[in-house]
């Protein structure tokens, strides 16, 4: 029977059958892929402790005609804080369910692999404190809608290509979603169901109002290294603006909303 090896990391673990799992994992270089653990479940099964969500493994498998098989696996990271704190569980669970979303199976995307892998590190050290995990989380989505091609217009208009600084006081900016980021003035005049959040014929957010510090502060994170991000002090008032606004941006590109957003929601309060 063919065999292979993967380094990645377990975005998700589902039940299967009596005593097993199928794990979705994220390999650098193979992409997102699902096998199946055999006896996960049973308490004296060795690949129990190494198959946990989160975990970054060296995964040995057996190919087979439908589902694939996880023979042996070995812990290279176990991130077994973002398992036993809440709210760090809030967070990581928020995170794999938006790279699981975006990320393509067999599909390889080195940038997307090592985004997860730096914030899950990142997480893990951290203060289990609801700012540093915004700070984290919003650092996160900016990136990871980069790679995939989402990212919304942070420098000039989304619908007519101004650049921001030929129209952006030092006043609000509008940010809309449906339009892929900030519009300006006349643009956002002229828009069909313009409006304050909540408003207009569009569910959900139609324009979200964000400070002059708020899209300079994004336009940093969305570009920033690990480092230059860690530095970085968000105000309450920018972190709840970033937060409704790329909120707003995913769940129109995705279409859907985040199953993990009511659990993060419910710890963050």
């Amino acid at each position: 029977m063919p065999s292979y090896k993967a380094d990645g990391i377990i975005l998700k673990a589902r039940d299967f059958g009596e005593s097993d799992r199928i794990l979705t994992i994220l390999d650098r270089s193979l992409g997102k892929l699902e096998a199946v653990a055999k006896g996960t479940r049973r308490t004296q099964s060795v690949l129990r402790g190494p198959c946990q969500p989160f975990s970054h493994n060296l995964f040995f498998l057996w190919q087979g005609r439908t589902l694939d098989g996880v023979s042996e696996c070995e812990i290279v990271e176990s991130f077994a804080p973002l398992r036993d704190d809440l709210l760090k569980l809030a967070a990581a669970s928020y995170m794999v369910e938006l790279v699981d979303d975006i990320a393509r199976d067999q599909d390889p995307n080195p940038d997307i692999f090592d985004l997860t892998l730096e914030h899950f590190r990142r997480l893990e050290a951290a203060e289990p404190t609801p700012a540093n995990v915004n700070h984290i989380l919003r650092s996160f989505d900016l990136r990871l809608l980069g790679l995939a091609g989402f990212s919304p217009s942070l420098d000039a208009c989304a619908t007519c290509g101004q650049p921001v600084g030929l129209w952006a006081g030092v006043g609000a900016v509008a940010f809309s979603p449906v339009a892929g980021g900030v519009v300006c003035p006349a643009c956002r005049a002229v828009s069909a169901g313009d409006g304050e959040e909540g408003q207009g014929d569009t569910p959900g957010p139609v324009v979200i109002l964000l400070a002059a510090g708020t899209l300079a502060t994004m336009r940093h994170l969305a570009t920033a290294t690990t480092e230059q991000a860690r530095i970085l002090r968000l105000t309450p008032r920018a972190a709840k603006e970033m937060e409704r606004a790329l909120r707003a941006h995913i769940l129109y590109h995705l279409d859907r909303q985040l199953k993990s957003l009511d659990f993060l929601d419910s710890v963050l309060e």
